[in-house]
């Protein structure tokens, strides 16, 4: 899990992680909830009064993000770069078709991989609300390469 992932807690609802912190005992995530919860804080000032709390990854179920959760008026990032936007369940200034997204906002079309959505933004200020990512394969002399210096792959 990281800074700016979906999460849900039965007990408070849905909310965005916006901040981690290592401890003795692991990572804890801070959480601020959509709604207002009776018991919770403020975060330490990093977040609204009522809306935040602290817990460890077993605590939290990831929200993933799906094609029923875009909404009119989100902005996406296509992997070739276009960006359009969402209008009344239709894709508006891409080549990508909504009839033509899958459930985890792939391409199901026959433009292949260049299609899929990598990124959607919700209106006000378009702030981040999916980032796709994907594991990227390496060599150790790659690893090497982008760190600036030699690596040992230990077991």
């Amino acid at each position: 899990m990281k800074v700016g992932d979906r999460v849900y807690r039965k007990e408070y609802g849905k909310g965005t992680i916006i901040h981690s912190e290592k401890n003795d005992t692991g990572i804890l995530y801070l959480v601020k909830f959509d709604n207002k919860n009776e018991g919770l804080h403020d975060g330490a000032g990093m977040g609204m009064s009522g809306h935040c709390w602290w817990f460890p990854e077993f605590e939290l179920e990831l929200i993933t993000f799906t094609k029923k959760d875009l909404k009119d008026g989100d902005r996406i990032t296509l992997r070739n770069g276009d960006v359009g936007y969402i209008d009344n369940n239709g894709v508006l200034g891409t080549g990508l078709s909504y009839g033509t997204i899958n459930d985890d906002l792939t391409n199901g079309g026959s433009c292949g991989k260049s299609l899929d959505i990598v990124k959607v933004e919700r209106p006000v200020k378009y702030r981040t609300v999916y980032t796709r990512t994907e594991v990227r394969e390496m060599t150790v002399e790659e690893i090497s390469r982008e760190l600036g210096y030699e690596v040992k792959v230990v077991k």
